[in-house]
């Protein structure tokens, strides 16, 4: 899975995001969600391609954040790389 990143969506509403991601190419690409956030293992060039289906779609993304594990999380804050 190179080139495969995890990120989070927060988006106005899950539900009807999760609506609107079902009958799309998208669902495939969803790993979880919660109340208002949801997850995808996304390329890096998906992430505007999936923004910009959202805002066309008329639901607001209030923030997307890329999700790093413990060893990028460890490997930034040392200052260390791969």
């Amino acid at each position: 899975n190179e080139g495969i990143i995890k990120v989070r969506f927060s988006i106005s509403s899950v539900s009807q995001a999760l609506e609107l991601l079902n009958q799309s190419k998208w669902k495939d690409k969803i790993e979880s969600y919660s109340e208002n956030e949801i997850i995808f293992k996304l390329k890096n060039e998906e992430i505007s391609y999936l923004n910009r289906y959202f805002v066309h779609n008329d639901l607001s993304v209030n923030a997307i954040i890329p999700v790093k594990n413990l060893e990028e999380y460890f490997l930034d804050i040392t200052g260390k790389t791969k």
